[in-house]
C-alpha cells in the first residue's frame, strides 16, 4: 500500500516537472497551458491516459483539434457555458453525447463521475484551451 502511494506520488510529480518544462516540440496549446488552470488540466489530461485516445492519428478516439472552438460556439461565445457542457459531457458521454460527432468509429468514451468536480473543470480548461488553431 505504501509503494503505490510513493509511485502515485513520484508519477504525478514527474507529469507536472514535464509540463512545466519549456517548449520541446510541444503543441501551441501545451505550450499556452503552462500556467494556471489549463496547466493543472493537461497534467490531469496526461496522467488520467486521455492521451492514448485523442493523440493525432490515434484509431480509438477522435484527435481534439478545434474542440474548445466547438464548444464555444455551441455555447453561444459564453466561456462559463462552455465549460459546463465539457463537464457534463466528462460525467455522462454517453449520456449527453459528443459536441460535434467525430468521422470513423472510436471506442466508447469512459465517464468521469468519479474525479472531483476540481479535477473536472481543470480538465475542461485544458479541452475549452484547444481553439483558435491550436492542436492539443
Amino acid at each position: 500500500m505504501r509503494r503505490s502511494v510513493f509511485f502515485a506520488a513520484a508519477a504525478a510529480t514527474l507529469t507536472l516537472a514535464l509540463v512545466s518544462l519549456p517548449s520541446c516540440g510541444d503543441s501551441p496549446a501545451q505550450a499556452n497551458a503552462r500556467e494556471g488552470p489549463a496547466a493543472r488540466g493537461l497534467s490531469i489530461f496526461m496522467a488520467t491516459g486521455c492521451a492514448t485516445c485523442h493523440s493525432e492519428g490515434s484509431i480509438q478516439g477522435p484527435y481534439l483539434e478545434r474542440i474548445g472552438d466547438e464548444y464555444l460556439a455551441a455555447a453561444g461565445g459564453d466561456l462559463a457555458r462552455a465549460k459546463r457542457m465539457v463537464v457534463a459531457y466528462l460525467k455522462d458521454p454517453k449520456g449527453v453525447g459528443p459536441q460535434k460527432p467525430r468521422e470513423g468509429k472510436f471506442l466508447e468514451m469512459p465517464a468521469y463521475h468519479l474525479m472531483s468536480p476540481e479535477q473536472l473543470d481543470l480538465l475542461a480548461e485544458y479541452v475549452l484551451s484547444i481553439r483558435d488553431g491550436r492542436k492539443p
